[in-house]
């Protein structure tokens, strides 16, 4: 999997760096073509706009100057979209619920919350019937780019979100994610549908300060894996469980 990588079209040739510093020319299909064209390729450019398209789609882009490809493992686009609805869910389930941010992580995904009620291991079963019932809508998750303005309109009540929005540079492009009734501002790439996230559950329950400050509030993080089926599930949660009993020996 790539990280990123930072280049500069020239007219049908690309030149990048990579953290060797050493340079290289490709045409893109070549390129594409040499990483895994199963994978979602999220295009950043900094300052001018942001693009997400299929492999073999490639569309035709204007001049610019430096940008950042960043290639996107399914199960990493499964995993945030599973935040996403996660925040969905618990947002239908709990009153006053604020949300901060929800990222795919390296074994599954987290999302952070502020709300009245304290999130606890005895709530995971109505949340993951909740977030069940969304994936069975199948509903499309759909990517737009909005002003600034607007996205304030979007995200109004959301008092972290709307901080988050504050910290996007002005004259950098927002986009947002839309799944059902539930929009979240977003640069993504996620699933085309709801349905091919797969099935969800909850792990843990944490607290995380916001922004990661002591000084600021502790919101709740509640932690979540993702699995194709209810097979795949149970095989990932029975190799963790042997990995605990194994830390236990360790540990005596």
């Amino acid at each position: 999997i790539f990280d990123y990588i930072f280049a500069v079209f020239s007219c049908f040739k690309i030149s990048t760096r990579k953290q060797t510093n050493k340079f290289t020319k490709f045409r893109p299909s070549k390129f594409v073509h040499k990483c895994n064209t199963n994978n979602i390729i999220a295009i950043w450019v900094k300052n001018i706009f942001s693009i997400v398209f299929k492999p073999r789609n490639f569309i035709k882009v204007i001049a610019c100057n430096k940008f950042s490809i960043v290639f996107f493992q399914e199960i990493e686009k499964r995993r945030h979209s599973a935040a996403h609805l996660m925040a969905r869910a618990i947002s239908n389930v709990f009153e006053d619920v604020q949300v901060d941010i929800g990222p795919a992580t390296d074994d599954g995904f987290y999302y952070d919350f502020d709300l009245p009620h304290r999130i606890s291991t005895d709530d995971f079963p109505k949340i993951e019937a909740e977030i069940a019932r969304l994936i069975a809508l199948d509903e499309p998750f759909v990517r737009k780019e909005v002003s600034r303005e607007e996205c304030e309109k979007l995200l109004a009540g959301q008092k972290y979100k709307l901080e988050r929005l504050a910290d996007i540079p002005e004259g950098e492009a927002i986009s947002t994610y839309t799944v059902g009734d539930y929009v979240e501002m977003c640069r993504g790439p996620h699933v085309e549908t709801s349905s091919q996230i797969g099935v969800v559950k909850l792990v843990r329950v944490a607290g995380s300060y916001y922004r990661g400050d002591e000084k600021n509030k502790m919101l709740q993080r509640v932690y979540g894996i993702v699995a194709k089926d209810q097979a795949e599930l149970d095989a990932i949660i029975a190799r963790e469980e042997e990995a605990r009993k194994r830390d236990h020996r360790i540990l005596g």
